[in-house]
């Protein structure tokens, strides 16, 4: 491949009492410890597993969906007026004890389509009305969304969900896969190259699971690694990959 990164269709799949008893007959003359309640509240590290879930917005034509897995690797991906995606994939971290709630993070945001990449530092938290506030800074610019949870995050997938033929167009060519039941994945592209892969399902039983994906091409092997999810009909699924060396992205749709 001559671009950084491959886009192939674009589907934002929904891609968020103290005190003890008394005593009972103690022995005569020895005192009973004395119990100091603190005034002061402990300290508490807000866990990134608060924040996991499939989290959207779309406002002004701008549409963004983000994952947060429980260790707080985050997968968002944004649309905007002009046709262009964006992709940020991000590791997030409890910014210290408190009772802010707040996460810093950072990675990498592509532009799909292009060879676009830049460094990105990433602010996330809870709002007041339980919404995921994200702001990202790239280049010296700065944005800000707020997205709402997605229900469906909570149903747990299974691999029987994904097993079956799936298709994609990825770009002039199409593409052509089948998943066991067991998760297994192979297939094949009109352009020559050939697919192997393996879907697991995650340890939090949530509706994401991990794909790890290899792409043969006129001699070249690509290995990637990233999270899928179907989509609430089970009919489309959206892979979110990226090789080892962060320089490629992909975001696909598939459909049977």
């Amino acid at each position: 491949m001559s671009r950084h990164y491959r886009f192939w269709g674009w589907v934002l799949a929904t891609l968020a009492g103290c005190g003890g008893g008394g005593s009972g007959g103690g022995n005569a003359g020895i005192a009973e410890p004395a119990t100091h309640l603190s005034t002061q509240s402990p300290a508490i590290t807000p866990a990134t597993a608060d924040l996991q879930g499939i989290w959207e917005s779309s406002s002004a034509g701008v549409k963004t969906s983000a994952v947060v897995l429980p260790n707080g690797q985050t997968w968002l991906a944004q649309r905007r007026v002009n046709g262009d995606i964006d992709l940020v994939i991000a590791e997030l971290e409890a910014s210290g004890e408190g009772y802010s709630s707040a996460f810093i993070g950072s990675g990498k945001r592509y532009r799909l389509g292009s060879t676009v990449v830049g460094a990105v530092d990433l602010n996330a938290g809870k709002t007041a009305a339980a919404n995921l506030s994200m702001t990202w800074t790239t280049t010296g610019v700065t944005e800000i969304v707020e997205m709402g949870y997605q229900n469906r995050y909570n149903a747990a997938a299974t691999l029987a969900d994904h097993a079956g033929d799936w298709i994609g167009k990825p770009g002039p060519g199409a593409l052509n896969w089948h998943v066991t039941a067991t998760g297994l994945l192979s297939g094949s592209s009109s352009t020559g190259c050939t697919y192997a892969g393996q879907i697991k399902l995650r340890a939090e039983a949530k509706a994401v699971v991990d794909v790890s994906l290899a792409e043969q091409c006129a001699g070249k092997s690509t290995q990637l690694s990233g999270i899928a999810l179907l989509s609430a009909d089970h009919r489309s699924a959206t892979l979110a990959m990226t090789t080892v060396d962060g320089l490629t992205a992909w975001l696909l749709a598939i459909s049977h």
